[in-house]
Formats: C-alpha cells, structure tokens, sequence
C-alpha cells in the first residue's frame, strides 16, 4: 500500500484544504440562509441575558446559551450570536476530525473525513441556523476521541 508521508508541508496542506472546503461550505450556506428567521435558537439570547450561571439557562440545554451569552459578551448582536458559535465550533470540529483521524488510521483517510464533513451542505444550514445539533456533534465527537483514546478501542 502506497505511504503518504506526513511530513509538515504534507499536513499545512491539509489543514489549508479543509479550511478552504469550510470556507466554502459556510460562506455559501451563509448567504442563502442567514436571511432565514431563526426557528428555536430564537430564544437563546434573551436565556442568555437572564441567566446568571450556567445551569441557569431555563428549559434549554445549558451549552448553547452559554455560547450564546460568550458572544454577547463579545459584542455580537442578538442573531450573530446564535449563529457564529455553531459555526466557530463545526470549523473546529472539521480539525480535530481531520487531527483525530490521521493519527490514528492515517492522514489520507483524516482528510477525506474531515473534507466530507467540511462540504457537507446540512453542517452549512445546521450552523448557520444556529442548531444545538452541531454543538451535541462535536461534543459527542470530542468524548468519543478521548474515550477512545483512553481505552485505546
């Protein structure tokens, strides 16, 4: 079988294709559906603002109104701070996936998920509606590469 090496231009390569395939993705998906109403991440910023520690974000799960309630401390309007968490966390799931996976089956294979992942067009809407889906996927995905790792499965 046909090694690849993983020598450092190889891997700045990689890392430049995946940022560029979400580039793509999330620039596209941006432009057709950030004019779109918000659905229920609506109601995340006014969580935000009444919460006051971060179990007290009401009836909704506590990490996507903390994110929330960050970007508002950052200064980012109501909307802008439902959707650019999620997709600051699909980019940098996109990475860990292509990291995660390179090291443990090979960097050909770390690439292709990461780039599959990266032009997925449902990462796109997901994110730029500001779905808590892509906050539980990355979650998931972190706790399972630590697991993983642990246990060495």
């Amino acid at each position: 079988m046909y090694e690849v090496t993983s020598g450092r231009p190889v891997r700045l390569f990689c890392f430049a294709a995946v940022l560029l395939a979400l580039i793509y993705n999330l620039s596209l998906s941006w432009a057709l559906y950030s004019k779109n109403p918000l659905g229920d991440p609506a109601g995340y910023p006014s969580l935000a603002r009444t919460s006051r520690y971060f179990y007290d974000s009401g009836v909704r799960e506590p990490v996507p109104v903390f994110l929330v309630k960050a970007s508002q401390f950052l200064g980012l309007s109501d909307d802008l701070s439902v959707r650019v968490p999620t997709t600051a966390l699909a980019c940098l799931q996109a990475l860990i996936l292509l990291l995660f996976l390179a090291e443990r089956i090979g960097l050909v294979y770390g690439l292709a998920g990461a780039l599959i992942l990266a032009l997925n067009p449902f990462l796109g809407f997901y994110c730029v509606q500001g779905s808590n889906n892509v906050t539980v996927g990355f979650f998931l995905m972190c706790f399972y590469f630590f697991l993983e790792r642990e246990k060495n499965l």
